[in-house]
């Protein structure tokens, strides 16, 4: 099997093509002897391919606003939260099977602190 001889042009190639394309279209006596290089056949491409490239920075616009969005909801959730979870510890207590049900520990299930030992000056 052959490999497929279609590739991804780069942005600066197709950003050059379509730079040479309007340079195109002020050849005023531009007469290609090919129908697919007239001004006339190149014109729907270029216009397609703006016509996308316009739908995919209105897309990430939505994209990046419904991800602000999120992320402002995600923050509210979170506050909200820490504060649920302070009003169960003040309702129940430190040591509550509550207190567990909602993921967090129990007081009596932390470990005892140890004083730091204090060394002996020579």
């Amino acid at each position: 099997m052959t490999a497929s001889t279609r590739r991804r042009i780069t942005a600066k190639e197709l950003q050059d093509d379509i730079d040479a394309f309007y340079a195109l279209k002020l050849l005023t006596d531009y007469k290609p002897h090919d129908p697919n290089a007239t001004v006339e056949a190149i014109a729907p491409i270029v216009d397609k391919i703006r016509a996308k490239q316009e739908a995919i920075i209105a897309h990430q616009v939505a994209l990046d606003a419904m991800r602000d969005d999120l992320n402002d909801s995600s923050l509210e959730l979170h506050g909200r939260m820490g504060v649920s979870k302070n009003e169960v510890r003040a309702q129940y207590g430190d040591n509550s099977n509550q207190i567990a049900s909602l993921g967090l520990k129990k007081k009596s299930e932390h470990k005892p602190r140890r004083p730091k030992k204090v060394k002996a000056s020579e």
